[in-house]
């Protein structure tokens, strides 16, 4: 199988970045398979798992959503937030989860319901990864 260029970024950090045989991601409208040769494509990311395969493993990813920029021979991903899903921690995401929802529950402006709200959409993906990764040992 052919190989591609693949990178991952948030604004911290380059998460990932290496030639790669397919990567899997989470659309509005799905999810879509990228192989080499894919027609150029630009699109939207929902929050969800990317699932990059090197050939001789699977790297699940947990993403916030983002921008993905697809070409022939290479995929760029750019995240508000990602973390390898064996990074993840179930307790401290639901502790995460908790903060999150008590924050929201006092939050007097907009700002502290902005960013409480997307810490707790942040929390609440890492528990339904996390819940699915134990599903599956």
């Amino acid at each position: 199988m052919k190989l591609f260029d693949f990178k991952l970024i948030t604004p911290e950090e380059t998460v990932y970045e290496g030639k790669i045989e397919e990567v899997i991601l989470p659309t509005s409208t799905g999810e879509i398979a990228v192989l080499a040769g894919h027609e150029p494509l630009v699109t939207i990311l929902s929050p969800g798992e990317i699932r990059i395969e090197t050939g001789t493993l699977c790297l699940p990813m947990a993403s916030l959503g983002g921008f993905a920029e697809i070409g022939p021979d290479f995929v760029r991903v750019l995240s508000d937030s990602a973390i390898a899903t064996d990074k993840i921690d179930a307790i401290s995401a639901e502790n995460a989860k908790k903060n999150a929802e008590a924050i929201l529950e006092k939050a007097t402006d907009d700002m502290e319901v902005a960013e409480a709200s997307a810490s707790l959409e942040k929390a609440l993906l890492h528990i339904k990864i996390a819940n699915r990764k134990r599903k599956h040992h």
